[in-house]
């Protein structure tokens, strides 16, 4: 149910628009372009983790669409997560270390989460081998 969120921003009605004409399965591993740094795509496929760092940024949203099943990813409001480190702003990026729980739901195959600056989450939790797919979306 993508495409309810089209209309938030022009910029994730662009991202929508490229995730229901294409088939992200086919993808390989690495970055792709949709609206130059507007709008891309990182393909991974990352090594799962009982635990993993809380995340966040600023000026891009996060669109974490799962390719296999089984990743889990945890969320709660940004302001919920304590022990942030620094910014870091050539990869928009913030991390913690914090012990907080969110709230956890396991991903099936083409589940997915949408994280705005607003959002903590924190991704790539579970066993074994992911893919996955992070649309990045410049919402600042």
């Amino acid at each position: 149910h993508i495409y309810l969120y089209r209309g938030i921003h022009p910029n994730l009605d662009t991202a929508i628009d490229f995730l229901v004409k294409n088939d992200l399965t086919r993808f390989k591993d690495g970055r792709y372009e949709i609206d130059g740094d507007r709008v891309f795509v990182n393909i991974l496929s990352p090594q799962l983790k009982n635990e993993n760092s809380w995340e966040a940024h600023s000026q891009y949203a996060d669109i974490q669409i799962a390719l296999m099943d089984g990743e889990s990813i945890e969320w709660l409001p940004v302001d919920r997560v304590d022990l942030w480190g620094s910014y870091i702003p050539e990869r928009d990026i913030k991390l913690s270390s914090s012990a907080a729980s969110g709230v956890r739901y396991t991903l099936k195959s083409m589940d997915f989460g949408v994280y705005f600056p607003q959002d903590a989450h924190k991704p790539s939790l579970g066993y074994g081998k992911g893919r996955k797919a992070v649309v990045k979306v410049r919402i600042d």
